[in-house]
């Protein structure tokens, strides 16, 4: 009884005791998702101020750059993967302010986290899209800062615009001066080339010119040095006093005779090959007047490069715009390829401290060069068509990498129902042996309306057409390019019912109107910057019985003009050259007279002139000695003889 009241008591007690709460654990859940929200705050306007700065700057810099504003719409990154992309860039076109050059709706690149960390820049993928241009702008891009210069306009003339009053011959047989115009003379080169030389010749020689002296101060030294060493010496004191004045001529002369001596090395040693070199250039006018010849040959079977009058113009035209990309582009690969090399020998000389160790250069599984883009891709619907292009492997140091760059372009018009295609490469892997090479194809190219001459006599033109292009062109790292592009007309429908010359629809007219179909092959070759240009085509044959009828008459008088203009035109590059180095031949022959004068006074030491003067200073005493003595014996001679005289009483 006493035991079951006292477990009565107890669990009483236990009741009545508080009961505690459990443990709720090491994370409270409700201040974890309070500090996730706050960092995610922070985080989200960090992201957004950091993107406005970023955007902000960039604008500015690349606007100051540019030279007109370049706007960007969004700046956006991305974490997974590392990457970076902005969209609604608009460069506006420095010229014209109320129009942008260029619009670039995306522009996106993903990096290589683990790359970037050792120090490369790789980038995975690079996309550029909906690429526009000349968008007009809402406001003007110009910018504030720099006030724009109002330039006068120049009236252009329209190519379109037709000329008039020629007569059928003179627009068949090109004008001598148009000939002269398209074609490059290694004699206008090589002119240049040597003008150039002794233009920096000249301002040496100008230079040198302030420290020598001329031919005045020269016959001063000359007449001093005659008085010393021709001059009468009366006593000691006499010649001690010619020596002094020596020894100050000579020091003042020996001042002088480094610039002398640099001019005469400068001479010698460009002079003779300047001289070889426009000996060598009076030989080229022929052999360009040869070459011009034979491309257009003007004899009595034809106007054989009739192809290149029709086609020539637009050959240079695109190979001058390639050109005037490349020279544009080139700075910015040499300026990169100088700081590479730069920087690699700038390792190399560096010696490696003993507590920071020595890098190595383990062989790696995917060798990697410090910057890359790995695949690039760009598209575009334009007003005209759509572009798109790619490429792999965007490399500086192809060497390292092993991987040559692969591109490809297809551009497809609207209006045609095939596209373009260019694939190439540009592999630099084997030094020395660099090359980028591009193939070009089109086909079935529907060509409509094409006016291939404007003239009032010779209106020709192709009214439609359909033509097969194919090309490849391959540029070297000797700075030599070699390209070549085939054109296939079929179909073709010549029009030339627009001339007013009654001896083009005799002969011609009907020549044209049997020609459905000709091939063209051009080429161009040699030097990148000063290539030969060359087109050649079937249709120089089908066409070169008819000229003949129209271009005997103008054919002899075209090569006598063209022969007079291309002698003038030798004439004011040759004139010149010769005039600069008859000059400076001139200068060299006044110079080594003056340098003999002033080697004649400094070839006799102090030594040797006092040891002259001394043994012309004896040598007079002497004499005046054994002339005194004459003297005094034919005065005894002559007393004697008188006494004698008197004694005698004679």
């Amino acid at each position: 009884m006493t035991q079951q009241a006292t477990n009565t008591v107890e669990n009483t007690a236990e009741s009545n005791m508080p009961k505690q709460d459990k443990p709720k654990g090491w994370i409270r859940w409700s201040g974890l998702a309070t500090f996730l929200v706050l960092v995610g705050v922070v985080f989200a306007m960090t992201y957004l101020a950091l993107t406005m700065v970023l955007k902000s700057q960039l604008e500015k810099y690349a606007s100051q750059a540019w030279g007109a504003q370049i706007s960007v719409d969004r700046l956006d990154f991305s974490f997974l993967p590392l990457g970076v992309s902005l969209n609604g860039i608009d460069v506006t076109d420095p010229k014209k302010p109320m129009q942008n050059l260029v619009t670039i709706g995306h522009l996106g690149a993903s990096l290589n986290v683990y790359q970037l960390v050792v120090g490369r820049t790789v980038i995975e993928e690079m996309s550029l899209q909906r690429l526009a241009f000349n968008q007009p702008r809402m406001t003007s891009g110009a910018l504030k800062q720099k006030a724009s210069k109002t330039e006068k306009p120049v009236a252009k003339k329209e190519d379109s615009k037709a000329s008039s009053g020629f007569e059928v011959p003179s627009m068949l047989v090109p004008n001598p001066q148009d000939i002269l115009g398209r074609q490059s003379f290694k004699t206008t080169a090589q002119a240049e080339k040597i003008n150039s030389q002794l233009n920096q010749l000249n301002d040496k020689w100008t230079s040198l010119q302030k420290q020598i002296p001329d031919s005045k101060v020269i016959a001063d030294y000359q007449k001093r040095f005659e008085a010393l060493t021709k001059g009468s010496i009366k006593n000691l004191k006499d010649l001690q006093a010619k020596q002094a004045e020596f020894e100050k001529l000579q020091k003042e002369v020996s001042q002088k005779t480094d610039a002398i001596k640099q001019a005469q090395t400068m001479f010698d040693k460009d002079l003779p090959q300047l001289q070889n070199q426009v000996k060598a250039l009076k030989k080229m006018p022929a052999q360009d007047f040869a070459n011009l010849q034979s491309t257009y040959s003007l004899d009595q079977n034809g106007l054989k490069n009739f192809t290149y009058l029709v086609y020539g113009a637009k050959v240079r035209e695109y190979t001058d715009q390639g050109l005037a990309i490349y020279e544009k582009v080139k700075p910015f690969i040499e300026k990169f390829a100088a700081e590479r090399a730069a920087a690699k020998k700038q390792q190399a000389e560096e010696k490696h401290k003993r507590q920071l160790g020595k890098d190595i250069a383990f062989v790696e599984h995917d060798p990697e060069p410090d910057f890359i883009i790995k695949r690039f891709k760009l598209s575009s619907d334009l007003d005209w068509g759509k572009v798109a292009a790619t490429a792999n492997n965007i490399n500086f140091d192809q060497p390292r990498s092993r991987m040559p760059t692969l591109f490809s372009v297809t551009v497809q018009p609207i209006a045609q129902k095939t596209a373009l295609s260019i694939k190439g490469q540009s592999n630099w892997i084997q030094a020395g042996k660099g090359f980028t090479e591009a193939k070009i194809s089109w086909p079935n190219y529907e060509l409509k309306n094409w006016a291939m001459l404007k003239d009032d006599n010779l209106p020709l033109s192709m009214k439609s057409s359909q033509v097969a292009v194919n090309g490849k062109i391959k540029i070297t790292q000797s700075q030599k390019v070699d390209g070549v592009v085939d054109l296939d007309y079929q179909k073709v429908d010549f029009d030339m019912g627009a001339t007013k010359s009654k001896e083009v629809k005799q002969y011609l007219a009907p020549v044209f109107e049997d020609i459905h179909q000709f091939t063209v092959t051009s080429d161009v070759s040699g030097e990148l910057l000063s290539p030969s240009i060359g087109a050649r085509s079937d249709l120089d044959r089908k066409v070169s019985s008819s000229l003949n009828k129209v271009l005997n008459k103008q054919i002899a008088d075209a090569k006598a003009q063209l022969r007079k203009q291309f002698d003038q035109q030798m004439a004011n590059q040759l004139g010149p050259v010769n005039q600069k180095l008859s000059a400076l031949l001139g200068d060299q022959v006044k110079l080594n007279s003056n340098a003999k004068g002033v080697d004649d006074i400094l070839s006799t030491t102090p030594e040797k002139f006092v040891e002259q003067q001394k043994a012309k200073y004896e040598k007079q005493v002497k004499e005046e000695a054994q002339k005194k003595a004459q003297d005094a014996i034919k005065k005894e001679q002559d007393k004697l003889q008188n006494q004698l005289l008197k004694q005698f009483k004679f």
